[in-house]
């Protein structure tokens, strides 16, 4: 890591998504880039890690949040959440899904897009599949929030083809989203930084140029 990205770590406690567009391709949860990471749960310390765990297991029958604060009423009773509200913002993404009986760690994100705002604010676009099916059309990251996804690489492959499987499994799923979801339709993109895929040589297409 560069030394301002140590400078950032050491004063946040994670690194963030931070100002660089991810590469395209999918990603994977990496939760140890949160898990320790300090909050407040009902006024006493605990972690990211230990909230996330306590609100999996229970039943949300509603949530309230707002700046950094944030309240899930549970069929166990409310747990009050006090972070930062980039924390506050993956803590939400995570629980959302979990609280529809979607395992987060089986989950695959693909990069399709950045935006930005006039506030300097930043934001990444992935779409999310679980299941061998699209579950999210437009996941969003902010810049700000900490770096929860990893790309997806086997290291070390067994077999010769398995980068090729990898790599055709990647087009499969770019031709899917952009042929079978509103969100994928060339039309809805605003930034003129949207990733296609060249189905036919593989490459990614950056706008209207081959990258």
């Amino acid at each position: 890591m560069s030394e301002a990205v140590n400078q950032a770590v050491a004063k946040t406690g994670f690194k963030k998504f931070g100002r660089e567009k991810p590469l395209p391709g999918a990603y994977t949860l990496d939760f140890t880039a949160v898990r320790d990471v300090p909050v407040k749960e009902n006024g006493l310390p605990s972690t990211f890690g230990a909230v996330y765990v306590k609100l999996s297991a229970a039943k949300i029958e509603a949530d309230r949040g707002i700046f950094g604060r944030n309240k899930y009423i549970t069929d166990k009773g409310e747990v009050v959440i006090e972070c930062d509200w980039p924390i506050a913002a993956t803590m939400r993404k995570l629980v959302d899904m979990t609280s529809k009986g979607i395992d987060p760690f089986r989950v695959t994100w693909m990069y399709f897009d950045h935006d930005w705002s006039r506030d300097a604010d930043e934001s990444y676009s992935f779409f999310a599949m679980c299941g061998n099916e699209i579950i999210d059309e437009s996941s969003h990251f902010n810049a700000e929030e900490p770096l929860v996804l990893k790309k997806y690489k086997d290291e070390d492959p067994i077999w010769h083809t398995r980068p090729l499987l990898d790599a055709a499994w990647e087009q499969y799923w770019y031709r899917k989203f952009y042929t079978d979801t509103l969100t994928g339709q060339p039309g809805t993109r605003h930034t003129g930084q949207t990733l296609w895929h060249d189905l036919g040589r593989g490459s990614v297409v950056s706008g209207n140029r081959i990258s």
